[in-house]
């Protein structure tokens, strides 16, 4: 079954040229609509009802934000992911604080998008390490809008060493094998040894449950 996704977008030569794109490069992703501002995208969700929502952040008559959180509130299952020209951390947080599951820059190379989209439809988290790592280690780390408190841990957290944690948190980040390899100077043999005692004690049958299963705990999977 083909994923269904609406773009949202004023710049009519980028959401055209990004239509063409998905039709003529993949056959399991389906365009099924184009708004050119927040108030089209609030009414076309409701008469398409897509799986994922590409929106823009900037747009008249309602911005990608507040259109967002309205679509959001009536459709909390529809995946909204944010494409921008803007790497602005304020605009980050408050498009996850409304809803939102992921934010690409409009820069990203389309097989990276296909993939995003194809990995926020099956649950992932989506952002950029650049962005989140910022977003990690700022005061704001709240704005994830499944974060739980302290008393909300699962008996898993405790099993985990720091070092598990820090790289189940780069999990949950996108990074890859390698990169995490990078960042936390291990080889790569190790990583993956690391990655199958995490994916054990936490019950994970691979990657994506184990995003699935983290992602919520976000916060607090650091390591001092």
């Amino acid at each position: 079954m083909k994923i269904k996704i609406l773009l949202a977008d004023d710049q009519i030569l980028f959401v055209e040229s990004l239509n063409s794109v998905f039709t003529s490069r993949v056959h399991d992703l389906k365009i099924v609509g184009i708004a050119h501002n927040g108030r089209e995208a609030i009414d076309m969700t409701e008469k398409l009802v897509p799986d994922i929502i590409l929106m823009d952040v900037r747009m008249p008559e309602i911005d990608g934000v507040q259109a967002t959180k309205i679509i959001h509130n009536s459709y909390p299952e529809i995946k909204i992911v944010m494409l921008s020209t803007h790497d602005d951390d304020r605009y980050v947080k408050q498009a996850i604080k409304n809803g939102a599951v992921g934010y690409l820059l409009k820069d990203v190379p389309p097989r990276e998008l296909f993939n995003a989209v194809r990995a926020v439809n099956e649950g992932t988290f989506l952002l950029p390490p650049s962005m989140a790592s910022r977003l990690i280690l700022s005061d704001s780390t709240s704005v994830y809008h499944a974060a739980a408190s302290e008393a909300d841990l699962p008996e898993w957290y405790y099993l985990l060493s720091r070092k598990e944690r820090h790289i189940l948190r780069l999990v949950v980040e996108g990074y890859d094998n390698l990169e995490i390899s990078e960042q936390v100077h291990l080889a790569g043999q190790t990583v993956k040894n690391y990655l199958s005692r995490i994916y054990d004690k936490i019950d994970a049958h691979g990657r994506l449950e184990a995003i699935k299963k983290a992602r919520s705990f976000l916060n607090y999977l650091f390591y001092f």
